[in-house]
């Protein structure tokens, strides 16, 4: 089987699945017994996507839907946070063996090259996706038990968990988690769950690994020690370095204006928080309207660089832009190839991630223009900033999606889809194949700067 369609045939596979949960999310949303009051069949499509791509972005209040329609949200998260594909070839995997190509497809999927370790990984994903979600509704369950009777309490705690985990945002509460914003212990069960959820599975996978190396290491069978990889290395260390930056930010900007009600460990928790979950997960504890502009400004950044390859959340991803600052630094010390970590990086991935860095920059910048010629009435930056959280999967928003006309919605569920499957994906899922080039132009420099 030719490779080049193999790969593409991956992208429309990607797509197709997630139009297809999309559209049976829709047809099950729509139904009667889903909703308690009237709604356009448009609302529930940007509904159905919202939930879908884990973006959160709403044009009618979630308590606009019975307990049906929160079950069918529950399991659209699930499914859309862990993806369609990845999904079915777990199941797929629990009653046949993988053959050659699907091995190959379920590896681009996953961006996993070690081909014999495939079925297991996928399986490690599920597995380590309900561990987790399990203990953050164990967790979560005493704070809803003092509110709700029992079996109300653990739906909206495995309701929360699941959409923390999923990177999804999405609230049973009218308000997000504004009311909350001083329970220190939601907040940091909710943030642990998003943060384990944007580190992405492959991470998790070498932490594994590490952890049965020093084991083995520690009982004597074993006597090398297993080392990162260069992509766990950049995840964790640029994963770091946001969450530090952007907690020192957000306090020192909010400490005495959306935050001066607060206690100040209550500031620095709220800080941490956002710093968290404006990286796709969009849960607000503070309305986005309240921060200054400077704020608005930051969180737009970090929503644009998202988790990290390979995991529930969204944006361009913590590897794209960690590769394109290796890059520059590169280029400042007259180098001809970057470097990271004592590794040099290939490339093909260099020019992949400024190529996802452009194409989602343009992608914000045309959803934002289509929106501020077709919508009128809305200021520049409230525009922008739902355009930036649309294709960053994040859910944040000004509170300008409700008051959307019918093209500003549909903006808004393409854009959604963009950003959940990714925009090279998407390019290279509607493409013509190349055909392959037997020749090269002679080289020739040109002036820059």
């Amino acid at each position: 089987m030719d490779n080049r369609f193999l790969y593409l045939s991956v992208g429309r596979l990607l797509f197709l699945s997630f139009f297809f949960l999309i559209l049976s999310g829709f047809l099950l949303l729509s139904l009667p017994m889903a909703q308690l009051v009237p709604m356009s069949n448009l609302d529930v499509l940007f509904t159905a996507t919202s939930v879908t791509c884990v973006t959160g972005l709403r044009v009618i209040p979630i308590e606009s839907f019975s307990l049906f329609g929160h079950q069918v949200i529950f399991i659209l998260m699930q499914i859309g946070g862990l993806g369609l594909m990845t999904f079915s070839l777990f199941l797929f995997s629990l009653f046949s063996q993988f053959g050659l190509a699907t091995t190959v497809m379920a590896g681009k999927l996953l961006d996993f090259e070690v081909m014999n370790r495939v079925k297991f990984f996928l399986g490690m994903v599920v597995v380590i996706t309900l561990v987790i979600e399990g203990i953050g509704t164990i967790l979560l369950y005493p704070f809803f038990s003092s509110m709700f009777p029992w079996h109300k309490a653990l739906f909206y705690a495995a309701f929360h968990s699941v959409s923390a985990y999923c990177n999804a945002g999405i609230c049973l509460f009218d308000t997000s988690l504004q009311a909350y914003q001083q329970n220190i212990w939601m907040l940091s069960v909710l943030g642990a769950l998003a943060l384990f959820g944007g580190i992405g599975f492959i991470v998790w996978y070498e932490i594994g690994n590490r952890f049965r190396h020093l084991f083995l290491r520690f009982i004597g069978k074993e006597k090398r020690l297993h080392a990162f990889s260069l992509h766990t290395k950049l995840v964790l260390w640029t994963s770091f370095f946001l969450l530090l930056i952007g907690t020192v930010v957000f306090a020192a900007n909010e400490w005495s204006h959306a935050w001066g009600h607060l206690i100040w460990y209550e500031k620095i928790a709220n800080a941490f928080f956002l710093s968290i979950v404006s990286r796709s997960a969009g849960f607000m504890t503070t309305a986005v309207t309240e921060m200054r502009n400077s704020t608005i400004l930051f969180l737009m950044g970090l929503m644009f660089i998202g988790a990290s390859p390979s995991s529930t959340g969204g944006g361009i991803k913590t590897t794209t832009i960690a590769l394109i600052f290796a890059t520059m630094l590169s280029v400042i010390r007259g180098r001809a190839q970057v470097e990271c970590f004592g590794r040099e990086v290939l490339n093909d991935q260099i020019y992949k991630a400024i190529t996802i860095l452009i194409l989602g920059f343009c992608w914000i910048s045309m959803t934002a223009f289509l929106l501020l010629w077709l919508e009128k009435g809305h200021s520049f930056i409230d525009v922008f900033f739902e355009a930036v959280s649309a294709f960053s999967t994040v859910g944040f928003s000004r509170g300008i999606t409700e008051s959307l006309g019918s093209c500003g919605k549909i903006i808004l569920i393409v854009s959604m889809l963009v950003g959940r499957i990714g925009s090279l994906t998407l390019v290279l899922a509607v493409r013509k194949v190349r055909e392959k080039k037997l020749y090269t132009y002679p080289e020739e420099r040109v002036l820059i700067g």
